[in-house]
């Protein structure tokens, strides 16, 4: 089965059965590994290390980041057995320091979910100056993509937000902040990527993920079924 097979197949399993907005804990994180950087070409062995706190995250199930302030609990995706944990914080490659959570179920597999904390600079130290500079750089992504799209403004736990809804979107290598990726023609899978944008501890928190829509939920029921399963996930993140 090539990667891209592989990699729909499991994003429909995980979400196959999920109708709820809460998250319980990963049951079994098999490893946590820190990027050296993150490739749009793949992953390769020689770019990822153990991380030092590998034995307690799987313990506790939560990643710390102490100097961001911040806490992610590391949740359970129906059908994957076993989770796996990317870290590649204090990435420059955008001009601006990122701090990237990825979430995926094979060590060298695309990510489906993330979360991008990226530490502003003083140009973009507001809430709106930083949803200003979402706006111009998801336009910019979008068109790259050949794709349209809209940014709502939404109200959550982490305050006034952003959120985006791309059809077919799939997971890559340098998701989320990278060209959009779509399901091919030929692959009888229906997805939704879903992006909000918050603006917590004056950092800009992206949170992704990408959702196989069930067969059994309607064209008009599959953004609300996105939603809630996205509800769930951006509260695993709090401050410390």
């Amino acid at each position: 089965m090539n990667k891209l097979k592989y990699t729909l197949v499991v994003f429909s399993l995980i979400f196959s059965s999920l109708s709820y907005a809460e998250l319980e804990d990963a049951n079994v994180i098999r490893s946590v590994w820190d990027m050296k950087s993150q490739s749009c070409n793949g992953v390769l062995a020689n770019d990822m290390s153990r991380n030092v706190n590998e034995e307690n995250i799987k313990a506790t199930k939560t990643i710390d980041l102490q100097e961001l302030g911040l806490r992610f609990k590391v949740p359970q995706y129906p059908q994957v057995e076993e989770v796996i944990v990317k870290l590649n914080l204090g990435d420059r490659s955008r001009g601006v320091t990122d701090n990237y959570i990825l979430i995926s179920d094979q060590d060298l597999e695309p990510p489906f979910a993330a979360i991008v904390i990226t530490e502003l600079p003083a140009q973009m130290a507001t809430m709106e100056q930083a949803f200003s500079a979402v706006t111009t750089l998801e336009n910019q992504l979008a068109m790259k993509s050949g794709y349209n799209i809209e940014l709502e403004k939404i109200d959550g736990p982490h305050g006034p937000s952003l959120q985006m809804v791309i059809n077919n979107r799939v997971g890559s290598y340098c998701y989320p902040t990278s060209d959009f990726k779509f399901v091919p023609t030929g692959y009888d899978v229906t997805t939704i990527g879903i992006s909000r944008f918050s603006f917590i501890n004056g950092k800009l928190v992206e949170f992704s993920i990408v959702i196989a829509i069930p067969e059994n939920i309607s064209k008009s029921e599959s953004v609300g079924y996105a939603e809630a399963v996205m509800d769930g996930y951006w509260k695993r993140l709090t401050i410390i």
